[in-house]
């Protein structure tokens, strides 16, 4: 496996199992998005001080920015597979002196 070589390279022997497929990691992030919930909190408070309209377009731009923020992360996650994962990558990449 790719991921265990690369853990093996940082020093790391791979203790967790790697079994979960789409449907696992989707289920997870949406329990912890919390979809349904922010969707029944929020819609109201957009409705009220913008419109439809607004809302849409706000969707629309955030999602992109999101995106490019899931992305980025994606990327690190693939280079430094670790279970710490942002703890980690963070004592990795900072400069000893912010880390």
């Amino acid at each position: 496996d790719q991921d265990e070589a690369v853990l093996n390279m940082l020093g790391y022997e791979q203790e967790l199992r790697r079994d979960w497929g789409l449907m696992h990691n989707f289920g997870i992030s949406f329990s912890i998005i919390s979809v349904i919930t922010g969707i029944t909190t929020l819609s109201q408070y957009g409705l009220t001080t913008g419109d439809p309209g607004v809302m849409s377009i706000s969707w629309i731009i955030v999602s992109f920015f999101t995106m490019t923020v899931a992305l980025s992360m994606a990327e690190i996650v693939s280079a430094i597979p670790t279970a710490g994962g942002p703890y980690y990558w963070t004592a990795i990449l900072a400069p000893p002196t912010h880390a």
